[in-house]
């Protein structure tokens, strides 16, 4: 009976030294997944992406709210209407100018339309059940519309 008995002692002791690895091992793979700085080095172009579409938003918020710079729309007396409280009369831009802000604006939506899909996959990558949420408040919102 004694030999069964530090059989069983030394597979639990086998069996604990091995469960410690595992948690190091895990520990590490958690640490550089989560460090930004290590990320960086492994997917410079997602970072540079994010920063450039991050950068777009923000531009386009900040341009959107600054002073008497809002936006202009024209209504059919050729009146521009402006975010401030003062209707401003303007020629409308010119086919070529119209042409280049739908563009700038394709181009917004296209960077953050790629933007938004790295950060999901890469949310998808390191955080269990992401993908499944994510399918789930998708189907959410499609319903709600």
């Amino acid at each position: 009976m004694g030999q069964a008995a530090s059989q069983i002692e030394n597979h639990i002791e086998n069996k604990r030294e091995d469960l410690g690895s595992n948690l190091r091992e895990l520990e590490d793979k958690v640490k550089s997944v989560t460090d930004w700085h290590h990320q960086f080095g492994n997917r410079p172009l997602v970072f540079l992406g994010l920063a450039f579409g991050g950068g777009a938003v923000v531009s386009s918020m900040i341009g959107r709210s600054s002073g008497g710079r809002g936006r202009v729309s024209y209504n059919p007396e050729n009146r521009a209407v402006g975010t401030d409280a003062s209707p401003r009369t303007r020629r409308p831009p010119s086919p070529a100018m119209q042409k280049a802000y739908a563009a700038w604006e394709n181009v917004q939506g296209a960077l953050i339309g790629i933007a938004a899909t790295k950060v999901k996959d890469y949310a998808d990558g390191i955080i269990p059940g992401f993908a499944d949420q994510y399918r789930q408040t998708e189907a959410e919102h499609k319903h709600q519309v």
